[in-house]
């Protein structure tokens, strides 16, 4: 059985990854930040990835540069907005929050999609960490359930991620 890995990484405007959310299909999201966010433990989360790795965007670039390595061409990765674009080239938006409301995707935290700069201070304040932490789940979640709709809207086939794996 292949299990899939979706990944969602939220970082500083110079690029440092203070958090990184993942999830299995049919999984509940767990999170690494802090002294969890380490090389070694997010790579046992990608070895027991035997599917694919889906991301929405940068995320993965900034993951490559935050650990230092290749992860496009140890995985085979599959950025969604890719797939979104290709699949529903007419859409109002491709901005994941357009996409949640499309789909029907329901959010505990809805603050950041506002106005994301306020997410830096949020995380660096104690008081207001636990928002950014569920924040963060509901984009996991969020990125799971997407792609399970779209995919049997759509019908996407396998051999169309084999032709879009990141190199």
């Amino acid at each position: 059985m292949l299990r899939n890995l979706y990944l969602d990484a939220e970082w500083f405007p110079n690029q440092q990854v203070f958090l990184i959310g993942y999830a299995r299909d049919d999984a509940e999201p767990r999170q690494l930040y802090g002294r969890m966010l380490t090389w070694k433990r997010f790579r046992n989360t990608l070895n027991q990835t035997n599917g694919f790795v889906f991301f929405y965007g940068p995320d993965i670039a900034l993951m490559e540069n935050h650990f230092e390595t290749d992860i496009r061409n140890n995985y085979r990765c599959v950025n969604l907005l890719r797939v979104t674009r290709a699949y529903m080239p007419n859409a109002q938006s491709w901005r994941l929050a357009h996409l949640e409301k499309v789909f029907h995707l329901k959010r505990t935290v809805n603050k950041y999609k506002k106005n994301i700069r306020q997410i830096y201070s949020d995380w660096n304040d104690a008081r207001y960490r636990a928002r950014v932490l569920a924040y963060n789940r509901d984009d996991v979640s969020n990125l799971v359930l997407l792609k399970q709709k779209m995919f049997a809207r759509y019908k996407i086939p396998q051999a169309y991620l084999n032709s879009i794996i990141l190199q």
